[in-house]
This record gives C-alpha cells, sequence and structure tokens, in this order.
C-alpha cells in the first residue's frame, strides 16, 4: 500500500509494514545505501543498454533487477528517412542513464543523446537546441517526455 512512483529515482511502497522500494542510485542514497558492491554489476548492465535498478527496503539493500528497452524495429528506417527529407541532426532525450543512453544512440546512429534527464531537465534541453539549431521538433513516447 502507499504506492508512490518517485520521478527520477524509482518507486517504494509498503508491503507488510516495511517501506520497500525498487530504484537508481540516487534512491538508495537517500536511505543510506552503500551500493559499492553493485557498482561493477551495475555497470555492465548499463553497458549492455539495460536499465539497472536496485531492489530492497528502506533498512537492507538485496540486489538489482535488469530491464532493457527493444528498439522498435523500424526505428533506424524512420530515421533514415528524416535524414533523406534533410534533418541534419538527431538527438536522443533520456530519462535513463548516460550508459543506457549512449548504448541505445549508437545502436541507431544518432548525432547526440542526453541521459539522466528529468522531464523539466528535456525542456530545457530541447530550448538550448532550438536556440543552437533553430527548428527543433520532439517526438515523446511516454509521460516522462515532458512536465
Amino acid at each position: 500500500k502507499n504506492f508512490q512512483a518517485l520521478v527520477g529515482r524509482g518507486a517504494k511502497a509498503e508491503v507488510d509494514g516495511e517501506t520497500v522500494l525498487v530504484g537508481n542510485r540516487r534512491l538508495f542514497a537517500e536511505y543510506h545505501h552503500d551500493t559499492g558492491m553493485y557498482e561493477e554489476k551495475l555497470a555492465e548492465l548499463e553497458q549492455q543498454g539495460k536499465t539497472a535498478m536496485l531492489a530492497g527496503t528502506a533498512h537492507t539493500l538485496y540486489g538489482i533487477i535488469a530491464v532493457a528497452d527493444t528498439v522498435r524495429e523500424n526505428s533506424r528506417e524512420a530515421l533514415q528517412t528524416l535524414r533523406d527529407a534533410g534533418i541534419r541532426q538527431i538527438a536522443m532525450l533520456s530519462g535513463d542513464n548516460n550508459r543506457v543512453a549512449r548504448a541505445v544512440a549508437e545502436k541507431l546512429g544518432l548525432d547526440a543523446y542526453f541521459g539522466e534527464l528529468l522531464p523539466e531537465k528535456k525542456v530545457d534541453t530541447v530550448r538550448a537546441l532550438a536556440r543552437q539549431y533553430g527548428k527543433v521538433a520532439m517526438v515523446g513516447d511516454g509521460v516522462n517526455d515532458a512536465p
């Protein structure tokens, strides 16, 4: 009960009177957990393009859960269509950590990527890109793509 989505950090809920956490390093740092013993495995999973989340309670860190978004089959074709239409720069703005964002950007052949962005920071980044390039278009696929 008492489920809370914690923007940019993860989620927490109460289970049998205990606070259960699933999220990133920032969330567990708030609860004074030392994630050092998991850093090597977290980095390895993130290098593979997976989002690695820690799982535990307010008092104990139990392990890692890793998930991966699959890149849609037609993504590269859609990006090529944009390039053929004269789009010169294609960038990705992501709430995922930088390692995951880099892995996806490399897989898609993007010109730039920006990781670890909260929705408000995505707006700031789009504005900065508009100042740099003039015209900017933005496409989002989730609730975290804008405030």
